[in-house]
């Protein structure tokens, strides 16, 4: 099932994400002929014969000659917004139609149908007439041609925004596009009351081709979650709330698909997306704290269950009390019960690097926060370097010299998702989806523009570089991320890349005392 995706801003330039196939199809049929005389032919021949299947090929895209802004004062009403109206352009190669999908992304948060104010306030959708006193904005649907089927529900006027994913033009089953494609156009409109704050409002609208005309409406992460019953917590719904069905009910990918989901345990919010490889991973990098502080300011230490983190296994492989560790029951293996863990040791902060006294050991538990930085620059929160961890922290131990061997069981992500196990090659096979590496086991390093791909959407890895004894090392110049996989008493497996090598396979290990960057997929 192909699918696109572009983001249209309501005041600002567009921002397209597609994702299309180029195909380069050679047909020849080549013939012999050999001349016994001048006049006379052989009866002899031969014909090469050559039959190639052409896969579909559907794209969308979308060009507007003017941004969708405009200076109000109060009370004026606004049918167009910025002047010319945004036209989207679809195209498919075959006559199975397709189908065009919508939705308000508020704030970059799916299914938001405010304008959101740069003052605190916010203007929602609402379709306005004589006598309003509230503002409002709303949105209509048109076509330049006669090839497409719109919505009722958002053509012939201005309707609002919807709030989940709703059809706004079908390309009826048996109809071919013309080598131009088919064209829609996208207006908006705005009634600022005379009560309205002022500021700048900001709103965006996601459109998806699906194809054939019959697929069914995208479900992307929010979607999923909300159609399982989960509910938001400030205003998003919980990491902790992801698990394997929420993930499979997911049918679009990369940017198409993710979600700002919040982590309970201390309230920041992560990029998540469902990738190529089948699997939902974080698309940012972990910055989670072992120690908060106090109204009074001194330090205390966080204590992480298993109903808010990667605790999954208690009374082996060291995850007993002599680590850290406790449950709520007496049963040795606290089944039915509530693991708890409580680090050994505080985040260090970057004032107190250089003197700390990270350790040149692999057993002992040491994060860093480094602050907000973003070495790869900004990308929607995408390109944070985030906390950095050596092995023993991520893998939520307090002396890991128990883990000796296969995969760590328990980490530091949160509930409902783990580390990346190397040993079946998960950033192995996440890479070659995307192109990335030659192979889905990484032995021969970068496919052509590889790199390019790894630093941007949709898996926007970071080269936030590496930690070792109190000194930070290679920021924006590589990246490493902890797999869950042991190698050795003192070295586990891990994924390493730069502008010009990137390595994940199973002989590729460090030193457990490093501190490297962890990102973790939902199981």
């Amino acid at each position: 099932m192909g699918h696109q995706i572009i983001n249209v801003n309501t005041n600002k330039v567009l921002k397209v994400y597609l994702y299309s196939i180029v195909l380069l199809i050679l047909g020849f049929i080549v013939s012999f002929s050999s001349y016994l005389n001048v006049s006379v032919f052989a009866d002899k021949s031969n014909v090469d014969k050559l039959t190639l299947d052409l896969p579909v090929s559907c794209t969308i895209d979308g060009g507007s000659s003017s941004v969708h802004t405009q200076s109000v004062v109060n009370n004026q009403y606004y049918d167009n917004l910025g002047g010319a109206p945004t036209t989207l352009t679809t195209y498919c190669n075959d006559n199975g139609g397709y189908i065009i999908y919508a939705v308000s992304s508020g704030d970059n948060t799916e299914g938001n149908t405010n304008l959101v104010g740069n003052n605190g306030s916010n203007i929602p959708t609402g379709v306005y007439s004589q006598g309003d006193t509230t503002s409002s904005w709303a949105f209509r649907i048109d076509r330049l041609d006669n090839t497409l089927e719109l919505n009722p529900n958002y053509s012939g006027g201005f309707s609002t925004v919807p709030s989940t994913w709703d059809w706004v033009a079908k390309k009826p089953s048996g109809t071919v596009d013309s080598s131009t494609g088919s064209k829609i156009t996208a207006t908006y409109a705005a009634y600022i009351s005379g009560t309205q704050t002022a500021g700048t409002y900001t709103g965006q609208m996601k459109y998806m081709l699906f194809h054939p005309s019959g697929s069914q409406a995208p479900t992307t992460i929010a979607q999923a979650l909300s159609n399982n019953d989960k509910q938001k917590y400030n205003d998003y719904y919980k990491i902790q709330d992801m698990n394997s069905t929420i993930c499979s009910e997911v049918n679009v990918f990369g940017a198409a698909s993710e979600a700002e989901l919040i982590d309970i345990r201390d309230n920041s919010v992560y990029w998540v997306a469902k990738l190529e490889d089948g699997h939902c991973w974080m698309t940012e990098n972990l910055d989670l704290d072992f120690n908060t502080t106090n109204p009074d300011g001194s330090i205390a230490m966080r204590t992480f269950t298993s109903n808010d983190t990667n605790l999954t296994l208690y009374g082996s492989k060291g995850y007993d009390t002599n680590n850290g560790y406790s449950c709520s029951n007496d049963d040795p293996t606290c089944t039915g019960g509530t693991i708890a863990w409580t680090p050994l040791r505080s985040t260090i902060t970057p004032s107190s690097l250089s003197s700390s006294t990270w350790p040149n050991n692999n057993s002992s538990p040491y994060s860093y926060d480094r602050g907000n930085a973003e070495p790869d620059g900004y990308k929607d929160g995408h390109g944070k370097s985030g906390n950095y961890y050596n092995w023993t922290a991520a893998v939520a131990s307090n002396a890991s010299g128990n883990i000796t061997g296969g995969n760590a069981a328990n980490s530091i992500c949160p509930k409902g998702w783990r580390l990346p196990n190397t040993r079946t090659y998960e950033f192995s096979k996440l890479l070659y989806a995307y192109d990335i590496t030659k192979d889905d086991k990484n032995t021969a390093g970068y496919a052509t523009g590889g790199y390019n791909k790894m630093v941007a959407s949709p898996l926007y890895f970071v080269r936030s570089g590496y930690v070792n004894s109190g000194s930070l090392y290679n920021s924006a110049i590589s990246g490493d991320y902890w797999s869950s996989a042991v190698d050795s008493g003192s070295n586990a497996f891990d994924l390493y890349f730069s502008s010009s090598n990137v390595n994940l396979a199973n002989s590729y290990s460090n030193s457990r005392s490093s501190g490297f960057s962890v990102r973790c997929l939902a199981e």
